[in-house]
């Protein structure tokens, strides 16, 4: 709300969020962060086709149908996800798993708000950057690790401004609907969500 602003906000909390997960502190980490930044789609830039199977397009990636809607099935012919050419796209594209503060800061300082709130596909996004499902689609120093509770800690931290008002396969429910299913699936895993 005035005079704040909701996206300077989040750029400024999520900056303050990197910089505690990966302090400047000369010492190497075993800490990785990923951004899955989303409006009414997600931009999957350069993994546009390994998700999609399409050959050309904008990047703007949506949800998917069928048996994989609310699981972290790899991309595959029967479980890609899904392409809207009518999508609006976010700038900001996926920045897979890394440890490199001054990338991931750089990023999130050009994250603009713009269109609607498909919040489920950025829940979903969260996911496939953390699974370790995915490892065939990011490289290898941003593979996820498998899970292992004990060893390793895999958390999404969804930042949103609450209002999730747009979805594209009507047979999978309304946004927020499939963004409490992929919840509970990650939780199933062990993934820790929490909101903002």
């Amino acid at each position: 709300g005035s005079p704040a602003s909701k996206i300077a906000d989040l750029r400024d909390a999520a900056t303050k969020v990197v910089e505690q997960l990966l302090p400047d502190d000369g010492r190497p980490s075993r800490v990785r962060v990923a951004l899955a930044p989303y409006a009414a789609s997600v931009n999957a830039g350069a993994y546009f086709t390994a998700v999609t199977g399409q050959r050309s397009g904008t990047g703007c990636v949506v949800e998917r149908s069928g048996g994989a809607r609310f699981d972290e099935d790899a991309p595959s012919s029967s479980t890609y996800l899904g392409y809207n050419r009518n999508a609006p796209c976010p700038s900001a594209t996926v920045q897979p798993l890394t440890s490199d503060r001054n990338t991931l800061t750089r990023q999130i300082g050009r994250m603009r708000a713009s269109g609607q709130t498909a919040g489920h596909i950025g829940t979903a996004w969260g996911w496939y950057l953390v699974s370790p499902l995915w490892q065939g689609i990011w490289p290898s120093d941003s593979r996820p690790a498998s899970y292992n509770p004990d060893k390793v800690t895999k958390a999404v931290l969804l930042m949103t401004d609450g209002e999730f008002n747009t979805e594209y396969v009507a047979a999978n429910g309304s946004s927020s609907a499939q963004a409490r299913a992929l919840c509970r699936n990650m939780k199933n895993e062990d993934v820790i969500v929490y909101t903002v």
